[in-house]
């Protein structure tokens, strides 16, 4: 089985979360880091540690060799999520980056942020949006092959 990493990005209250835990069991998000929310209030000292935590559980679970691993957060910047795309290919992983837009329920209604974030926030979340390049120094070289 080939070994995959799903890259999940996408504005919050996209489905992010959702699709990952429907793909694996080995799921996780910077926001499942324990006491990033304290009495529900998100604690944005805590925001580097959070992402640090989940590169590190990421990590540790392609040490163990995990078939699936997906990570579900906004990436809204390539340089958010290329430490992912550097440790992937550390440890043999393929990469699946996924981009979500939304869920659309079959009540007609869409998704929203379980975190309820202002709607500037969401926003600044779109108004930031980086579309994904492949950097070509990592392209297959298929002519060569």
């Amino acid at each position: 089985m080939l070994k995959t990493l799903y890259l999940i990005r996408g504005i919050s209250g996209s489905g992010k979360s959702t699709l990952a835990s429907a793909l694996t069991e080995y799921a996780i998000a910077s926001d499942d880091m324990p006491g990033l929310y304290q009495n529900g209030t998100y604690q944005v000292e805590l925001q580097a540690q959070s992402h640090q935590w989940c590169f590190q559980t990421i990590e540790g679970w392609m040490q163990q060799g995990k078939d699936r691993l997906a990570v579900a957060n906004t990436f809204v910047k390539q340089k958010y999520f290329q430490s992912y795309i550097d440790v992937a290919a550390k440890y043999g992983y393929a990469i699946q980056i996924i981009h979500c837009e939304g869920v659309l329920l079959p009540s007609g209604n869409q998704t929203s942020s379980i975190h309820n974030l202002p709607e500037e926030v969401l926003q600044r979340q779109r108004d930031n949006w980086e579309p994904w390049q492949l950097n070509p120094s990592t392209q297959l070289q298929e002519d060569k092959l």
